[in-house]
């Protein structure tokens, strides 16, 4: 019994890793994560059902109380690294922006471009 709830409770705490990577890999993002809300919550609950040692409700929600702020960190984590992301594919677009990206180079060099 013991060593379910160590079980559950280490899975849940890598909750965070494994969606930084899932992020990374653009797998998932915040906004996915924030559609499926409900859907999580639920299987939170059941998930801290299922690892609670006795059968009332006040353990149950002890148990869910961790997993749903980690859950809402996980949100936080997608959501950064999906800015990060944003920001560098902004950025590496308006590098590309030159006039003369697109020119072959026996013409800039006759107009001095290069």
């Amino acid at each position: 019994m013991f060593g379910t709830i160590i079980v559950g409770l280490e899975l849940i705490f890598e909750m965070p890793i494994l969606v930084f990577f899932l992020a990374v890999m653009r797998v998932i993002t915040a906004r996915w994560r924030l559609r499926n809300l409900r859907y999580a919550i639920l299987v939170i609950f059941i998930i801290s059902a299922i690892i609670t040692p006795t059968a009332d409700i006040l353990n149950m929600c002890l148990f869910a109380a961790p997993m749903a702020a980690l859950f809402a960190l996980s949100i936080g984590v997608a959501w950064l690294v999906n800015s990060a992301r944003r920001r560098e594919t902004t950025l590496s677009s308006l590098q590309c922006r030159s006039p003369f990206v697109h020119l072959p180079k026996s013409i800039l060099r006759s107009h001095g471009a290069v």
